[in-house]
């Protein structure tokens, strides 16, 4: 590990004499917003033309996320060097447009970690090791020459260094941290550091009153360890009254304006709106004595906010009973109808056009299908009328969403990209495998500790029929089954569960229907990555209908490794086939361990980080190289098994499939997709971590293209790309010159800029 161990005093040599610091903690509760605050901090400096970089504080133990269960701690995110954080690292790459590496996640683990390396090494000269000063010197350290890193892309290192401490105050496990910040303000001095309060405002439902004590404790405890806030950010449900406001200022000894209220909004892209709106930005330049400029790239940010605001139905679905969908409908496009008035076929040649399926019934937008095949509706007050495209997302950790978080961003920024209303149908996977072939058995839930419930967004539907790889499927495409069981599921009242051993057949068999009937509902199918053997033959399952059904099919990681056991075994005629990370005891390995993985350490030993994957150049072009539109791609790769490459050229020849990318040795396997499908697409890296605002992950683009029955030619995409660029809200506008670090300001953007403002308050 790199030593961060500074020497005496405070962190050793300061090379970073004239860096800014804004500190963001939080009290009452956690989980209360504190990376969305800390990023949107971070929109309204970069937006003023400062240079922002990051820092996420986990208190806990761990070195890294990388062994962490996703219902433990949501997804773990994957940086370009490797490192495997907190996903708060990825809020602060896609809102900053920044790329981090590992030393921008301080966690306990790593810097003790580093001081007893150092005792080892004796550096400290034999001197008694203790948590102040050695601990606290090594966290300042680790702090400074972060902010003395030059960013990857600009080549600059940062003027503001944001850091986030993970937790809450008071907690036993923050203390070294909160008494290296409050020595790190002390010796930059208050003119160059901002501490900001996050807590919780709650109300009570019968008197609604807002409750102020919490906050007043919650920054008692931070003022007695020497980090008095200079600004209080307060979450609600509503905005905070005035008499809130100045009471919490007058109890927390901060001016009432420096009381911030960060209430319930349609999109997290509008925080950084409200925050400017009450006066955030400029307070910072106020506590950090920085010169004053507008926040002119806003005007950009305030476009996208109204795009979010269009562009999204909804992921969020209620936990009572299981409500199921009706058959999957293509969304209409104006191709299709031309290609129906001539008697032709769509403009995919999948499936026929049809009406959108209804929008759930928890959307925050009020919307409504239309005759032709279009969403009406509102956001953010204005009417909008967009196309809804639907996509089943077939997880094994959908209990908890924030599992799939960089999945879920990815979908909306295409989504935003393509001006196409998002909503995504949660499916389980271990609920599509035939409930008459589950076994009770106490380790069905090994891989992650407990398998994840239900949540779809459904209307009643139907049971499927016939069979396919021993678990049933429809009998046809389209088919519309009967619907026997919707009653009976809604009127049971039927719950999740951990695990398919600790439920009965009748509750299985409802699931397996519900779960079936969302994707035949969808326009789409996403597998993304996983561990473990749970849910595995439900991917599969889900694969192979996309397959036969030409359901656009997107495959990440665990989903591509599974889509070539699919192939394999019906190619090869080798039910058996699987991959040698669940059956090892299988008769054909279509996935294999990578022979230089560690077989003995679980953290860190993957193969991780950014790296090179070569697209295949030969005609026709493939789809990935036509969406990425290069041949040479930087993706983040986070996996220990691969396709066997024994088997790819004659896979190649059985099956169809394409293995059209492949890393730097031309033998590992990296893209694969198939010739006969509309969009079909497997890619070993997990291209959601690079995705960002208006610069959209190319196979998430090209899934939601294909799902929404856009062309997929190369000329179609290179217009659509060409075009989406322009939402980048930080990329250079055209004529657009520097001025005193910042940007030019004109009054068209000034009056849509104050126009989102006054919406989102």
């Amino acid at each position: 590990m790199e030593s961060f161990v500074g020497g005496p005093g405070h962190g050793g040599s300061n090379s970073s004499s004239d860096v800014k610091f804004v500190l963001v903690s939080g009290g009452v509760i956690s989980g209360i917003g504190k990376g969305l605050t800390a990023s949107s901090i971070g929109v309204l400096l970069k937006a003023c033309g400062w240079r922002v970089t990051a820092v996420k504080v986990d208190p806990y133990l761990n070195c890294d996320a990388g062994t962490m269960s996703p219902f433990e701690h949501g997804e773990v995110f994957v940086l370009d060097d490797g490192g495997e954080v907190d996903l708060d690292l990825g809020n602060y790459e896609r809102f900053l447009d920044v790329t981090l590496n590992r030393s921008n996640n301080i966690t306990t683990g790593k810097v003790y970690q580093a001081v007893l390396n150092a005792e080892r090494r004796g550096d400290y000269l034999g001197k008694t090791v203790q948590v102040v000063p050695h601990v606290t010197d090594a966290i300042i350290t680790w702090i400074r020459r972060v902010a003395a890193t030059p960013d990857a892309n600009t080549g600059l290192p940062p003027e503001v260094v944001v850091i986030e401490l993970g937790g809450t105050v008071g907690d036993i496990e923050s203390m070294p941290f909160i008494e290296a910040l409050r020595q790190l303000r002390y010796a930059v001095g208050e003119a160059n550091f901002c501490s900001v309060f996050v807590s919780l405002v709650p109300e009570l439902g019968v008197v609604g009153e807002q409750k102020t004590k919490p906050t007043q404790h919650g920054v008692k405890n931070l003022s007695m360890s020497g980090l008095a806030p200079q600004l209080i950010v307060c979450r609600s449900t509503r905005p905070l009254l005035a008499e809130t406001k100045a009471k919490l200022g007058l109890f927390c000894q901060v001016p009432p304006d420096a009381v911030v209220s960060v209430h319930d909004v349609s999109n997290t892209y509008r925080i950084p709106l409200m925050l400017h709106a009450q006066g955030v930005c400029n307070l910072l330049i106020r506590s950090l004595r920085l010169v004053w400029r507008l926040p002119t790239r806003l005007e950009k940010w305030a476009r996208m906010a109204r795009t979010a605001d269009a562009d999204y139905v909804g992921y969020h679905v209620p936990s009572s009973p299981l409500r199921v969908p009706a058959p999957r409908e293509r969304i209409g496009t104006a191709a299709d109808a031309e290609a129906a008035e001539g008697g032709g076929s769509p403009a995919t040649g999948a499936r026929p056009a049809g009406a959108v399926p209804a929008p759930s019934a928890t959307t925050p937008l009020k919307s409504s299908a239309t005759a032709d095949g279009s969403a009406a509706g509102t956001a953010g007050g204005r009417p909008c009328r967009m196309p809804v495209v639907t996509i089943a997302l077939v997880g094994k950790y959908t209990n908890l969403s924030d599992s799939y978080l960089s999945v879920v961003r990815a979908l909306q920024h295409s989504a935003m990209a393509l001006g196409r209303r998002l909503s995504i149908s949660w499916v389980e996977s271990s609920h599509l495998e035939d409930p008459d072939d589950a076994v009770d058995h106490p380790d069905a839930a090994s891989d992650d500790t407990r398998s994840g419930g239900q949540r779809s967004p459904s209307p009643e539907a139907d049971t499927p029929t016939g069979a396919m790889n021993g678990h049933a499927l429809p009998a046809a495409v389209g088919a519309v089954p009967p619907p026997p069981v919707a009653a009976a599921i809604v009127a049971a009242g039927i719950s999740r569960s951990d695990s398919r051993g600790k439920c009965g057949r009748a509750e299985r068999r409802a699931r397996f229907d519900a779960a079936w009937a969302l994707i035949r509902s969808a326009d789409g199918v996403l597998v993304p990555g996983g561990f473990g053997d749970r849910g595995v033959e439900g991917m599969v399952a889900a694969i192979r209908y996309a397959r036969e059904s030409k359901t656009p099919f997107l495959g990440i990681c665990l989903g591509m490794q599974l889509a070539a056991v699919e192939a394999v075994r019906w190619s090869f005629g080798q039910p058996g086939a699987h991959s040698s990370e669940f059956a090892k005891a299988s008769p054909l390995h279509a996935v294999i361990y990578m022979p230089e993985g560690d077989k003995e350490k679980l953290g860190g030993t993957m193969r991780l980080g950014s790296r090179k994957t070569v697209l295949s150049g030969d005609e026709p072009l493939s789809l990935a190289a036509a969406l990425y539109g290069r041949l040479d791609v930087y993706e983040r790769h986070r996996h220990r098994y691969e396709v066997n490459p024994e088997l790819v050229t004659e896979l190649e020849a059985r099956s169809g499939l394409r293995f059209v990318g492949c890393d730097e040795s031309g033998k590992r396997m990296e893209v694969l997709e198939r010739r006969d499908h509309p969009f079909f697409l497997g890619t070993q890296f997990h291209p959601e971590f690079t995705s960002r605002p208006g610069r959209p992950s190319p196979p998430f683009l090209g899934l939601l293209m294909a799902s929404s029955g856009l062309s997929l030619e190369r000329d179609a995409v290179a217009t659509t790309l060409r075009s989406i660029r322009q939402q980048d809200p930080w990329r250079d506008m055209d004529g657009e010159e520097d001025v005193d670090g910042g940007w030019s300001f004109d009054g068209t953007a000034a009056s849509l800029l104050a126009e989102e403002v006054n919406a989102v308050m």
